[in-house]
């Protein structure tokens, strides 16, 4: 069950860009792209800056925040996607 928490503005950034890409995400916390464990986020990889170590964590801790609250789930290999509850939240969130 997802967590009726508010959400940060890095969660709501991934959730909703997520959501407008097709609910999909990619875990690259394993190249050389960023310093350290980091997210990207389908069709959007401008979405922070991956240069920042302060952005690349802050938007790494939201990615798992939401992988803890039920939004996100892990579709394969590094692919992870928006759960009902995820889609759920990204409608609500687009509708205030």
């Amino acid at each position: 069950m997802a967590d009726t928490e508010e959400l940060t503005k890095e969660e709501t950034e991934l959730l909703m860009t997520a959501a407008a890409g097709g609910g999909a995400f990619f875990d690259i916390s394993k190249t050389d792209k960023i310093p350290g464990p980091g997210i990207i986020v389908k069709y959007k990889e401008d979405l922070y800056d991956t240069k920042d170590p302060v952005a690349v964590a802050k938007y790494y801790e939201a990615f798992k925040s939401l992988m803890n609250r039920g939004l996100v789930s892990q579709a394969g290999g590094k692919t992870y996607q928006l759960t009902g509850p995820g889609w759920e939240k990204a409608r609500s969130l687009r509708e205030e």
